[in-house]
């Protein structure tokens, strides 16, 4: 139903690297959300490839803490979690995007390196 590359595996899989190369995919076989595609300094934004080649993006603020260990995985399982609760695919994407920011916000901060985030949010 969905892939969630980030910027580098959508490098190496379709070749996209701007808003505009992304455009350029029509009618994708699935539904695809390019995470954290462009490096801003206060905010993250993933771009929504839908299959009818119509494109949604999601801001939120950058959280900028080094510990983000776990943040593709626990994203995608959070999508996939509300996708199976019967939750909209834009409502899903935003409530898991809103979930991976509060998570690294209130890392516990374990280590001295890129530790994990708080995995245990409501």
């Amino acid at each position: 139903y969905i892939i969630t590359p980030n910027k580098y595996e959508a490098k190496l899989f379709f070749n996209v690297n701007s808003i505009e190369d992304i455009k350029k995919i029509k009618n994708p076989i699935t539904n695809i959300l390019f995470k954290n595609m462009f490096d801003f300094k206060d905010k993250t934004v993933d771009i929504l490839l839908k299959k009818d080649s119509s494109i949604i993006e999601f801001e939120s603020p950058r959280a900028n803490e080094n510990n983000t260990h776990g943040t593709g995985c626990s994203y995608s399982a959070s999508l996939a979690s509300l996708l199976a609760k019967n939750h909209s695919l834009e409502d899903a994407i935003k409530s898991s995007k809103n979930y991976i920011y509060e998570a690294i916000k209130s890392a516990p901060h374990l280590g001295s390196a890129n530790g994990p985030i708080n995995h245990t949010l409501k």
